[in-house]
């Protein structure tokens, strides 16, 4: 988001300076760039609380938060995934490590 931010900024920055030398064409440029960037920090900020998650994925046995099936080790907490483990199906599901 800090990214998308500086790089609305920048562009805006730019337009303002092609503005300001009356270059028609870079300003149409300029915008033509920043309304993109704009539109992207608008989903972001929409979106912020989605969680896009898979019915398969198991969670941690220590924090019990959502891991990805090809991790290896809980991107919340660091406790290492066992061998095998219960998906929410219940199925048992064996990782090779």
């Amino acid at each position: 988001m800090t990214y998308h931010v500086l790089l609305a900024t920048g562009f805006g920055i730019l337009t303002w300076t092609a503005w300001a030398e009356g270059s028609t064409i870079f300003v149409v440029k300029q915008v033509a760039t920043t309304i993109p960037v704009v539109i992207i920090i608008g989903q972001i900020i929409y979106h912020k609380d989605d969680h896009w998650h898979d019915e398969a994925d198991p969670d941690c046995l220590s924090c019990g938060k959502e891991l990805e099936l090809d991790w290896d080790f809980c991107a919340h907490c660091g406790e290492k995934k066992p061998s095998e483990f219960l998906t929410k199906e219940g199925d048992s599901k064996v990782v090779s490590i």
